[in-house]
Order: C-alpha cells, then structure tokens, then sequence
C-alpha cells in the first residue's frame, strides 16, 4: 500500500444490521464492523430506533473499521452514507432531533396506506409509485392525525441515509433518488410536487422538505463533532450516498433491464433500471435511478428478517444469534413432520401485490415450504 492509496468509508444504515466498510481506489474490502440496528418496539407494529443510540454505536462502529483497516481517520478520502430507504427520520425547527426515527419495517399506517392506495390513480401520472405503509406521507399524515403535537415540531424531513450525513455534516439535504421512493417526487421534473403533498393531507410539509441533491453531489465536511463521534478526521468531504438499493444494483452490475438484482435483507427486492416507467396496473414501484432512467422495483418485507428472527430463536434467550452452520446441520438431521407450528413471514405487517412465503415447522425442527398466494 502506497501513500497514494485513497482510502473511502460507507456507513450502511439497514433495518436489521448497520455496517462500517472501509475500501481503498480499486473496491477491494480493506475492513467491515458492524452492529445489530437497536429497534424499539414501544407499541404492536411500531419499529423506532433512538437517533442518539444509533449515532453512538455508528461512531463505535467507525472507529472499530478504522483501527481493523489500521488507518487514521485522517487517512479517509471521503465518506457516503447508505441507508434503507423510506421509514421517516424527522428534525425540529430548530434543526435537531427530538423524536425516534421510523423504521421502514414499520406498519403503524396500515390502515391508511390501504386507504390511499385505493385512490392511487390520482397521483400515479405524477409520481408513478403505489403507496407503501412505510412512506414518508403516510407516515406523516399518521402523526398529524395520531400524534399532532410532535407533527407540529417538524421542522425537517429526511430520509435514513441523509439523517446520517446530518450528524456527519450538519448539512440539512435529501438525497433525490430516496425522495423519488417516497412518493413525494414527480418523476417527469425530478422535483417535490406540491400536488403530492395535497393528496396525502399534508400540504405543510412541503416547506420542510430539504434541498434535493444528487447522490454523487459533496454535502458538507466531517464536522468537529463527528469526527470526536467517529475517529473520522475534521474536514474530510461527505457524499451524498444512495438509497440502499440503488446501490445493490450499481455494485452488482444491474445497470440495465438486461437483467435485475435480488436483495436479502430487510426487505426482499427484486429491481432492475430502465428507460421505461412500469405502469400502474403492474403493481411495481418507479424511482430515479442514479445513472439515469428509472428504477423499477418489486419488493416485500418477507426476506433476512426471518431467517435473522429464527437464528435468535434457536438460543435458549435469543441474546445471541445462532450461526448459519448451527441452521444448516439441524436442517439435514431433522424435519416438520412433528409439528403443526406454522411461521407467517410477516413479522413486520403484511405486504400488498406480494407472494407469500410460509415457513413450516418453526421449533427446533424446521423444513421450508414455499406456498404462492396471489
């Protein structure tokens, strides 16, 4: 390794792990660190995690890859956060935090998405997305009618991975890719449309949305803060990043409809980019892609969540996951055939348009069977 390496750090927010990967110019993985995201579940279909927590154990996680790389943080050329797209992270007026952030695992507004996607025909030529429990508008329009007093100290709305750069840069700024996600975008100008923002009952809120920027776009510089948080040198640049799967497909290749990329995390995607919008009556999502087009994107929240849930549920407390070893060798010396115990893969509320996956014999004997449920 020469002085002329260059050396550039992601933070990758997900719904289940957070991880801190340090590369050098030619993409090889020089170190990872990485930690469980810390969802609080205060009430039945709530998924939260504390903005506070989540910074301290990113600056942890930060520090762990720069000592496991053997780097300074001075030796950090730039840093882009990644982070799972919708759920809501919010700022007051005053430009700081003051409520949890919403996971995008969260299905508080069932009720009201259902409600709005009956009538997504209305806005479907504007923004080209069905409506999702986890959007921003939804969710925003479940705290103006559920919690009005925390609606009205939104100051700011963000998405996960422009939170994070918050805290980095203490820039205020939304990444245009993950506002196009949430519904909020008309796809034709690339810009908030304020037609959006009536249809969901939230017309206030177009006035706290940030600045959009493009995800290659410098936001800002590691401030004196964050880098006593993260080890991280003062004045390094900070980038916009993606939304995390727009980064799955850009590093796997998918950039074209040449073929699509299937992503196991959180949530199960399958995308690919095109130069054509999917329509409404296909039941898929459009989104601006970073190289240009659209991203079309099918998806449901039936994906590592489950087999995350299952590797926890093998220990005698669930404090400390199982291993894949551990799963793999009870697979081959046992099956369902004892038990009627059934596993719906839903753990996080149910998903519109989507085939059911239904696990079987959850226990200590556990097989797979995979049943379609259009």
């Amino acid at each position: 390794m020469t002085n002329a390496t260059k050396h550039f750090l992601t933070i990758d927010n997900g719904g289940i792990n957070t991880k801190v990967i340090i590369v050098d110019q030619d993409g090889r993985q020089l170190s990872v660190s990485s930690f469980p995201t810390d969802a609080i579940e205060r009430r039945p279909g709530f998924r939260e995690v504390n903005p506070g927590q989540m910074w301290r154990d990113i600056g942890k996680a930060v520090k762990a890859a720069l000592e496991s790389a053997g780097l300074d943080g001075s030796q950090i050329d730039g840093v882009v956060p990644v982070g799972h797209g919708k759920g809501l992270y919010v700022l007051g007026k005053d430009g700081k935090p003051f409520m949890d952030g919403i996971l995008s695992s969260d299905s508080r507004a069932a009720d009201l998405a259902n409600e709005f996607e009956s009538r997504v025909a209305e806005i479907y030529p504007i923004s080209h997305q069905h409506v999702m429990v986890m959007q921003f508008p939804v969710l925003l329009r479940w705290l103006k009618d559920n919690e009005p007093e925390q609606y009205a100290r939104i100051g700011h709305v963000l998405s996960n991975k422009d939170f994070i750069r918050y805290f980095l840069t203490g820039e205020i700024l939304e990444e245009r890719g993950d506002a196009s996600g949430n519904n909020l975008v008309n796809l034709e100008t690339g810009e908030y449309d304020g037609r959006l923002f009536d249809f969901f009952g939230i017309p206030e809120m177009l006035e706290c949305m940030p600045k959009l920027v493009s995800a290659t776009d410098r936001c800002g510089s590691i401030t004196a803060e964050a880098a006593a948080n993260t080890g991280l040198a003062e004045g390094t640049p900070v980038y916009a990043g993606l939304f995390d799967i727009d980064a799955c497909a850009l590093a796997t290749g998918v950039l074209s409809d040449d073929i699509f990329s299937i992503t196991a995390g959180t949530w199960n995607i399958n995308v690919f980019p095109s130069k054509t919008m999917a329509p409404l009556d296909g039941g898929c999502m459009n989104s601006v892609f970073p190289t240009g087009g659209t991203l079309v994107e099918a998806s449901s929240p039936t994906s590592a969540g489950n087999l995350d849930y299952v590797l926890r549920m093998m220990t005698a407390d669930g404090s400390k996951a199982a291993s894949y070893d551990e799963l793999g060798a009870m697979l081959e010396r046992t099956d369902a055939k004892y038990t009627d115990v059934l596993f719906f893969p839903f753990l996080y509320g149910s998903g519109l348009r989507v085939k059911m996956c239904v696990w079987l014999g959850v226990s200590r004997g556990l097989d797979l069977a995979f049943l379609n449920a259009d």
